[in-house]
C-alpha cells in the first residue's frame, strides 16, 4: 500500500515509515499539494495509486459516498481517530507503530478491499494502554 499523509499529518511520520521501507508522502513535503481541498487531494492520490490518511474522517468518508458510483472513485481512505491516537507528540509513537503495521501487513500491490478502513492501535499497544 502506498500512503499519502494528509496535511494535518506530521511529516516526520512519512520520513520514518520510508525509512522503513514504506511507499510514504506527506501533503507537506509536497508544494503541489500543499494548501490543496480535499476534494483535490483525493483526486491526486487516486491518479498516484495512494491511500490517504487522515484525523479528517469526515469530510472525506462524505467524499466516499459522494464518488461511489461515479468514474472518480477514492482509491482509500485510512482514517485515523483521536481517541486511539491522540495528536502532537504524545501520540507520534503509538500512530507510527500503528502506520508501521498496517503498511506490513497490507502488500503494495492491494488496494483497500473496502474504501474505508479504521486504523486500530496493536494488540501490544492496546496491552500498554491497558494497563495504565
Amino acid at each position: 500500500m502506498r500512503l499519502l499523509l494528509d496535511e494535518h499529518l506530521d511529516p516526520r511520520l512519512a520520513v520514518e515509515l520510508r525509512t522503513r521501507g514504506s511507499d510514504v508522502v506527506a501533503v507537506v513535503e509536497d508544494v503541489a499539494l500543499k494548501g490543496r481541498s480535499d476534494a483535490e487531494l483525493v483526486d491526486v492520490a487516486a491518479a498516484r495509486s495512494l491511500v490517504i490518511a487522515t484525523y479528517d474522517a469526515r469530510d472525506f468518508l462524505r467524499l466516499v459516498e459522494e464518488r461511489e458510483n461515479t468514474s472518480h472513485p477514492v482509491h482509500g481512505i485510512l482514517a485515523i481517530s483521536i481517541r486511539s491516537f491522540p495528536t502532537g507528540s504524545r501520540g507520534h509513537g503509538q500512530l507510527l507503530r500503528a502506520l508501521a503495521t498496517t503498511l506490513d501487513e497490507r502488500p503494495s500491490t492491494m488496494p483497500l478491499a473496502a474504501r474505508v478502513v479504521w486504523l486500530t492501535p496493536s494488540a501490544n499497544e492496546r496491552e500498554r494502554r491497558d494497563r495504565r
